[in-house]
């Protein structure tokens, strides 16, 4: 509720500046609507939940995907030592060395993975409405400035009319006054 009140009279503003600028360009509603819902902190931050839910959804149905580990080793011994029997020597070891594994793994049953899955789809869920939510708030904040500019033009206007009108009837009874069809209380 803080943010919305902070962002009424930026919203207010920029209006109001946007037809200060331009007077020979129109601002519409439909245009107010698309540049506050592409420019709203708000509704970016909504969209950057939905896709950081995608990813969080991905993450953990990953959990449940067949996993691969792979290692190898390569060992060079430049020094290989030497067993000596008698007269008789015998090498102990190889100069190369090479191992190597795979090992593929499945979970077939795992409460936590599935638990997990059902929660981030609900939380993208909760994402996607909060960002529906969060556009309509934004579109009813706007459309809301919007028609309150608008009538407060109209009543500027109306007034401007009084004023103008004012002028001519003080006009008037001023030349009545003058020609003497008129007298001053």
């Amino acid at each position: 509720m803080i943010k919305r009140v902070k962002s009424i009279p930026i919203l207010i503003l920029c209006l109001l500046f946007a037809n200060l600028v331009s007077a020979q360009e129109q601002l519409t509603l439909k245009d107010a609507l698309h540049f506050a819902i592409q420019n709203n902190a708000n509704a970016r931050k909504a969209k950057l939940d939905i896709d950081g839910g995608k990813y969080k959804t991905q993450e953990i149905r990953a959990r449940a995907l067949p996993q691969i580990t792979g290692s190898g080793n390569l060992t060079y011994n430049p020094i290989i030592g030497q067993l000596v029997v008698g007269s008789l020597s015998f090498p102990m070891g190889r100069s190369w060395n090479v191992n190597g594994g795979v090992q593929l793994s499945q979970q077939l049953f795992n409460q936590q993975v599935f638990t997990g899955l059902q929660a981030a789809k609900k939380s993208e869920a909760y994402y996607n409405l909060n960002s529906d939510y969060t556009e309509e708030q934004v579109i009813e904040m706007v459309a809301n400035n919007y028609y309150q500019v608008l009538v407060s033009r109209q009543q500027l206007n109306v007034i401007d009319t009084n004023i103008k009108n004012v002028k001519v009837v003080e006009k008037i009874l001023a030349n009545q006054y003058k020609n003497g069809l008129a007298k001053k209380n």
